[in-house]
């Protein structure tokens, strides 16, 4: 997600703003307790593309992206979910 915006004033400027920016924040992952070796797509349908990660134990977490879709699932097999988040 993006932080609150972030400005820079001139200093021979202080009534203008010069730079107006937003930074990029991880706040929220979604993963897995096992290690997973590899990832890749695998699949495409149409708008959708399925991203798997899985591993050497036939451990998978497969993620179906939706063009626009301001959502994300996760489907793990035979792997324990992981939800953690950035606090600062």
């Amino acid at each position: 997600s993006y932080t609150n915006p972030f400005y820079y004033r001139e200093p021979s400027y202080p009534e203008a703003i010069s730079a107006l920016y937003y930074q990029f924040e991880h706040q929220l992952k979604l993963g897995t307790l096992e290690v997973m070796d590899s990832y890749g797509i695998d699949s495409v349908h149409g708008l959708r593309i399925n991203l798997q990660w899985k591993n050497s134990n036939q451990q998978t977490m497969t993620c179906p992206i939706v063009q626009g879709s301001p959502y994300l699932t996760a489907i793990s097999s035979n792997a324990r979910p992981k939800i953690s988040s950035h606090s600062r």
